[in-house]
C-alpha cells in the first residue's frame, strides 16, 4: 500500500523528498506509531561523540594541508 502511494506520488511529479516523507507519515499513522517518536529518534541518533568529531577532523586536516592557515 505504501509503495503504491509512493509510486503514485512520484508519477504525479510530486518532489521525491515530499513523496517519501508523506508515504512514511501515512505508514506511521496507519500502524499506530506515535509521531512524537520521529524527532526523538532523530535527536538521539545525532547526539553522539563520533558525529561531533568528524568536523573537527576535517578542519584539522585542512589546517595541516593548507599553507596559508597558521595556528
Amino acid at each position: 500500500m505504501i509503495l503504491i502511494l509512493l509510486i503514485i506520488l512520484v508519477l504525479l511529479n510530486v518532489p521525491l523528498a515530499v513523496s517519501v516523507g508523506l508515504a512514511s507519515l501515512i505508514y506511521l499513522w496507519r500502524e499506530g506509531i506515535p509521531l512524537l517518536i520521529i524527532p526523538q529518534q532523530m535527536t538521539q541518533s545525532v547526539d553522539s561523540f563520533p558525529f561531533l568529531a568528524f568536523p573537527i577532523d576535517f578542519v584539522g586536516s585542512g589546517c595541516v594541508v593548507s599553507p596559508e592557515i597558521r595556528l
